[in-house]
């Protein structure tokens, strides 16, 4: 019933509960996630008396949430972007760093290798110019060593942030999915609420915080909660259910970590692998694509260490050495011998039939050979093809050339041996120099030994001051002798190297480029947030003053009421 007092004290209430939920945005004003809260006054509808209606005073009808779907998606989306392009930058910018680094860089190494060879080549026999050119062949091999070690290091902490990042993924689909409940929960305790406003932030928080680590996609369903899906389709909370991902070492690449779900098919529990490049943005993406990266690093520095081996090889052996004895290899590859040349990987896939067969390259023309890796395999009909990995359409033709030799022709690529058995389903990848950085070695310590005097024609008298071996390694400063396949892409070992820095250096550009630009917007989504759902100070401290007023003048209501009603009952003595 409309009083005087009745109004007064909802008019006290309301302001009462319009002050605290103030009070609350003030003390959470740097809590993370923490969106701005507003009672929201309703009237209470009014009665009819003395044939007017008279309001019945003030509710509050809910506390909102400052709150922007769109706001809150376009946030997600710009994360998953931001945290993509800087995890890929983090990495790669350290090779970026070192790639190029003129003290300790590979650039300069080759410069003074090929000085001290030129200076050898003057003064052949001169036991001070031996020894320089074997202590600049040593610092160009470790400093091509410590390069690999780097990708190698880089790859590794790749395969772990994938890990980890997993882990987190997991973690905060869980806390989506328990969220999901517990906000449903305190709908039904008060019927047509939007439910806990500190729960809804502490879930948009968790979906903001899956958002830097992959790039998903938020559905809200009818009931309010919340289902998240990777880019691929694959759920990972659908309302009160959270879907756990799955991660494995690559059973192709001991290096590489596969993410998937384990799924039941027939009676067994068996891992489902995700393609690569298919989580999109964000964090997870980023780590793939960092090791994707690296890995095409790794093997284009394999195939210079292996064209500096052979084609220095080829011109030291041609030569003699002091004692008159046929020159020595002066690069070798660790682990070489027999089928294994020390500079090829080959792995069996893990799921093999046999696993003690291997795959052997028999022969290999490593100066057309692109810095690749291959996957050569049986398909269900038993025909044998060879493909790049990760294609999935079906490869070119191997072929056992000549028939019955044992000896299959990749396609041209390599040529290879198979010891044990290759079953239908069998497969084997192959990096036909992806080793070669990592293994390479100076096989020569003794300066003596360097073979740098030509082979006398019959009948003329041995010349150690003839100095060809070394000018024939002179000239591969300028000598086309990687990419040789066609002239036009043809290049030398300085030339391979310099294009492998201009490939790093263009991708950190870019992915700075890019990062910047995507910092730009993911500021201004941050802004726009902040702005809609974020705690004003200045806003809040004019609101306390006029929730203040508020109460104070419902107050005076009461007291007037007091006044009046104490008048009346004088009135009546």
């Amino acid at each position: 019933m409309s009083s005087i007092l009745n109004n007064a004290l909802s008019g006290l209430m309301a302001s009462r509960t319009a002050l605290t939920t103030t009070s609350n945005n003030i003390g959470n004003a740097n809590t993370e996630g923490y969106s701005r809260q507003r009672a929201v006054f309703a009237d209470r509808g009014s009665d009819l008396q003395g044939g007017v209606y008279v309001g019945r005073g003030v509710n509050v009808s809910q506390i909102q949430r400052g709150y922007s779907d769109l706001i809150n998606g376009e946030v997600n989306r710009n994360l998953s972007l931001s945290g993509s392009f800087r995890t890929s930058q983090s990495l790669l910018g350290r090779i970026d760093t070192l790639i190029a680094a003129e003290n300790v860089g590979i650039n300069g190494a080759f410069v003074d290798f090929f000085e001290s060879a030129q200076d050898l080549s003057v003064r052949p026999t001169d036991i001070v110019s031996r020894n320089s050119f074997l202590s600049r062949t040593q610092n160009l091999t470790s400093r091509i060593n410590d390069l690999d070690r780097l990708f190698n290091t880089v790859i590794d902490e790749s395969s772990n942030g994938i890990k980890d990042s997993v882990t987190l993924i997991n973690e905060l689909s869980k806390q989506i999915s328990d969220l999901n409940i517990k906000i449903q929960s305190s709908k039904s305790s008060t019927p047509g609420s939007p439910g806990s406003n500190d729960l809804s932030d502490q879930r948009d928080l968790a979906v903001q915080k899956m958002a830097e680590q992959i790039e998903i996609n938020r559905v809200v369903q009818e009931d309010g909660s919340y289902a998240i899906f990777m880019k691929n389709g694959q759920p990972l909370v659908a309302e009160s259910v959270a879907y756990q991902l799955q991660t494995r070492t690559n059973p192709t690449d001991s290096t590489e970590v596969q993410v998937g779900v384990n799924a039941l098919i027939g009676t067994q529990t068996e891992f489902i692998p995700f393609p690569d490049g298919k989580f999109g943005s964000g964090r997870l993406g980023g780590l793939y694509e960092a090791q994707k990266k690296t890995n095409e690093y790794k093997n284009a520095l394999g195939l210079v260490a292996v064209r500096l081996a052979e084609t220095v090889n080829a011109a030291i052996t041609s030569g003699l050495d002091q004692d008159e004895n046929p020159g020595s290899p002066l690069f070798g590859f660790l682990g070489s011998g027999g089928a294994v040349n020390g500079f090829s990987s080959v792995i069996g896939n893990q799921f093999n039939s046999d696993l003690n067969s291997t795959l052997s390259i028999t022969s290999i023309d490593t100066s057309v050979t692109l810095p690749k890796e291959y996957e050569v395999y049986r398909n269900s009909s038993g025909d044998m093809f060879v493909r790049e990995r990760g294609q999935f359409v079906e490869g070119a033709p191997v072929t056992e050339t000549p028939p019955g030799s044992g000896i299959f022709d990749a396609n041209g690529l390599f040529e290879f041996s198979v010891s044990g058995s290759f079953a239908n389903g069998d497969s084997f990848i192959v990096a036909p120099v992806k080793n070669a950085a990592t293994n390479l070695r100076v096989l020569i310590e003794d300066p003596f030994q360097l073979a740098t005097a030509g082979v006398p024609d019959i009948g003329d008298p041995f010349a150690p001051g003839d100095n060809k071996p070394i000018l024939d390694i002179v000239e591969l400063q300028n000598k086309v002798s990687v990419y040789a396949n066609t002239p036009s892409s043809g290049t030398s070992l300085i030339g391979a190297f310099n294009q492998l820095v201009n490939n790093v250096g263009n991708d950190k550009r870019e992915l700075d480029t890019n990062l910047a630009a995507q910092d730009a917007l993911l500021n201004q989504v941050l802004a726009d947030k902040d702005a809609f759902s974020g705690v004003n100070l200045d806003e809040e401290a004019a609101n306390l003053i006029q929730y203040q007023q508020l109460y104070q003048a419902a107050s005076q209501v009461i007291s007037i009421e007091r006044t009046l009603f104490d008048s009346f009952l004088n009135a009546t003595r």
